[in-house]
């Protein structure tokens, strides 16, 4: 049984936990223009940030203060 635990204990290894990481847009040399990560698309959007629907994120129609829900409820 020790011997198992021996055996397995010695096989945890931290190679991917000491991984070389980077911060956003910091230099480094594996993409060719030098950054260490992608520039960000144009027309992209953050999470949580599209605010596209009025009526769910306002609870306003047309300007005034809406009168249904922005969610389809179930029958009653």
């Amino acid at each position: 049984m020790s011997v198992a635990v021996l055996g397995f204990g010695s096989a945890c290894r931290q190679d991917m936990h000491d991984s070389p990481s980077y911060s956003a847009l910091e230099q480094s040399d594996f993409f060719g223009d030098g950054q260490a990560s992608r520039p960000i698309l144009a027309g992209t959007v953050a999470r949580g940030h599209l605010n596209d629907d009025t009526l769910l994120t306002t609870g306003k129609m047309d300007g005034t203060d809406a009168t249904v829900s922005p969610f389809r409820l179930p029958p009653k």
